[in-house]
């Protein structure tokens, strides 16, 4: 009998403790954040992303209130590509990032030199070609068969890599010939003459100058290095303003909010054009209105509570007074003042936000 009354007498004493406890604690946050007003999120700073050279938009993917990381990629501007013309080596290449294209033309007589994998040439015409109009056509492409005319054990293939009128162009491929041996060309194996289309020499080939116009953006080759036909040589940009830390894509240079959006895919800017606009993370404060009767219950410094309004993701944030600004123009009365509060960011904050601020009065 005294156990049961035991535990009733204890069940009783926990069912008024509990409520009883948490009025307490209800009080005891209410003491120490008595003062309750309203501010908004604003951004402490902007900063702007721009453009380093002249260029063209290319596509992107980024949107007003994308939170973006250091590094995240903001914009990609389209550059001047220049591919090897030929498989080869890279011979000279007084060029450096930076260079103006314009300069290294007149002071060197291109960008750089590629040393051709295909050594020799044969310049030549039609006029010694079998009599008929289909040999007069010569097409970029094509491939030949050549033959020596002093040893017919010599002999090689060929591509016509350019055509002038009735002059045309032929790269030796492969094959035993020598420089400076004389040649039939064929365009059918067998050799047969019907299907001569010319004779000529063979001469060396000569480095292909790397021709270009604007800034050297990247290099993507060095000295000495082989290279494929097709293969990307370096880009060039207009109105370049320094190299230093330069990327392309641009990227976000810190932790920021996308604030605005200044451009659009296909849009040709300039240098130093503004692309966008951000609100470093680090800097977003709350912003109070505060009247000079409420001067007394805040300082610098002070620790406040904030609650943000439409997000049930943040509760609770504790801040620190940063700055008490004047606000009131001309003879306004009461005054009035302006309280920045600085609180640590939480990925779901953005610029515009409402928020409950609770002060504690000192």
């Amino acid at each position: 009998m005294n156990s049961k009354l035991t535990r009733l007498m204890l069940c009783l004493m926990l069912t008024i403790c509990i409520p009883v406890c948490a009025i307490a604690e209800e009080r005891a946050t209410a003491n120490r954040y008595p003062l309750e007003l309203t501010g908004t999120v604003v951004a402490g700073k902007m900063v702007t992303a721009r453009a380093p050279f002249g260029g063209v938009v290319d596509d992107f993917f980024i949107r007003v209130g994308d939170l973006l990381q250091k590094g995240d990629p903001l914009f990609c501007l389209e550059t001047q590509k220049v591919f090897a013309p030929c498989d080869g080596v890279v011979g000279s290449l007084p060029t450096r990032v930076g260079d103006e294209a314009s300069y290294l033309t007149e002071h060197y007589g291109a960008l750089m030199f590629i040393e051709p994998a295909v050594q020799l040439l044969i310049q030549t015409n039609t006029r010694n070609a079998y009599d008929n109009n289909e040999n007069k056509m010569i097409h970029v492409g094509e491939s030949v068969f050549l033959v020596s005319r002093a040893s017919s054990a010599r002999k090689g293939e060929g591509i016509v890599t350019g055509v002038t009128n009735s002059s045309y162009t032929v790269e030796v491929m492969e094959g035993n010939l020598e420089l400076g041996e004389s040649v039939t060309i064929y365009r059918n194996p067998d050799l047969a003459n019907t299907s001569r289309i010319g004779k000529g020499t063979t001469i060396l080939n000569s480095f292909i100058a790397i021709q270009g116009e604007g800034s050297v953006f990247a290099l993507h080759v060095e000295q000495g290095q082989s290279v494929k036909r097709g293969e990307l040589l370096m880009e060039l940009v207009s109105d370049m303003v320094e190299t230093k830390n330069m990327t392309n894509p641009i990227v976000a240079q810190e932790a920021s909010i996308l604030a605005s959006v200044d451009v659009q895919p296909g849009m040709a800017v300039t240098r130093g054009q503004v692309l966008a606009t951000l609100y470093p993370v680090d800097a977003l404060q709350v912003a109070v209105n505060v009247s000079q009767n409420e001067l007394h219950a805040v300082k610098l410094g002070d620790r406040v509570r904030i609650e943000l309004i439409g997000t049930d993701e943040i509760e609770g944030i504790i801040g620190e007074i940063a700055s008490i600004a004047y606000t009131s123009t001309g003879e306004a009365e009461p005054p009035e003042f302006m309280m920045y509060i600085r609180f640590q960011f939480a990925q779901s904050v953005r610029v515009g936000m409402e928020a409950v601020v609770y002060l504690a009065e000192n």
